[in-house]
């Protein structure tokens, strides 16, 4: 049964970083995105646990990435936990502090590989498991995105809003299916051509969820995300005035364990509905 994560604490983010740290982080998140410019992207490595699949890479830059943001932030804020997609095995017990940074350097590493635009730098600050401040950017499209809790998301300095189609069918969205099995996947793709439901796959989950925050797609479902992928846009989604529905399967193997639907309130609220009766059928 999908379950709805509230976020409706307003208090914690004063408690958690002033004007001016927001600001530093800022400027280091900038300046990584920045760094990955002069980088190559051409130099790439096979993780320990390699599948095959052309998606399943990492870079010398995800690692270099990484390195600066934990150099940087933990410098600046010696206070506060860092968690990252290239270090979580080593740096899990850092969630449990009551703040932490959920890191992931390069999201859309395959996109970056190949010289596709489509990746960002992906920050955000958790506290008690909830994101209060998160930052993406993608250097290559020159857009930086960053929410507050209570302040809302922006790009830049635009305030952004999910957009207000009252139709899953007038709808154009984005699915990612991840590490599925075949005939879950096709089960899926299914579900959304049946439907005539219009939708794209950009690779790089931080991506749709800003072009979702920015109004530029009506939803979002991805499925086997980890934590790293969904901290930063989870924020950003909902400071739009957006939903961010959360299910963290306790039967996927983690941490690529949670489904993700973001989105406007009618639109996730339809498209929830219609994947209960299609997972119920099963």
């Amino acid at each position: 049964m999908l379950k709805q994560v509230q976020h409706d604490d307003f208090s914690i983010m004063k408690q958690a970083l002033t004007e001016s740290e927001q600001q530093t982080a800022r400027d280091i998140v900038l300046e990584a995105g920045k760094r990955i410019l002069n980088m190559d992207r051409l130099l790439v490595l096979a993780p320990k646990e390699f599948s095959g699949l052309a998606g399943n890479i990492v870079t010398q830059t995800d690692l270099d990435t990484d390195n600066f943001l934990r150099t940087e932030l933990t410098r600046q804020f010696p206070h506060i936990g860092y968690f990252s997609e290239e270090t979580y095995k080593q740096t899990s017990k850092e969630l449990e502090k009551d703040l932490c940074w959920v890191v992931d350097p390069i999201d859309g590493t395959l996109n970056f590989s190949r010289g596709i635009p489509l990746f960002a730098v992906s920050v955000a600050l958790m506290q008690n498991q909830k994101p209060v401040f998160s930052m993406a950017f993608a250097p290559r499209l020159s857009e930086f995105y960053w929410a507050g809790k209570g302040q809302g998301a922006f790009l830049d300095k635009k305030r952004l809003h999910v957009t207000k189609v009252t139709s899953l069918h007038q709808a154009f969205g984005s699915f990612y299916s991840g590490d599925l099995t075949v005939s879950e996947r096709t089960m899926m793709l299914t579900f959304f051509e049946d439907l005539n439901i219009e939708y794209g796959e950009l690779y790089s989950t931080v991506i749709h969820g800003a072009f979702v925050a920015a109004g530029r797609h009506d939803f979002m479902h991805i499925i086997t995300a980890a934590l790293w992928d969904i901290a930063a846009i989870w924020l950003m989604i909902e400071e739009a005035g957006g939903v961010f529905d959360i299910f963290k399967d306790p039967n996927a193997k983690a941490p690529y364990n949670y489904t993700v639907t973001g989105g406007n309130k009618v639109v996730v609220k339809e498209l929830l509905e219609l994947i209960g009766k299609v997972r119920k059928s099963k």
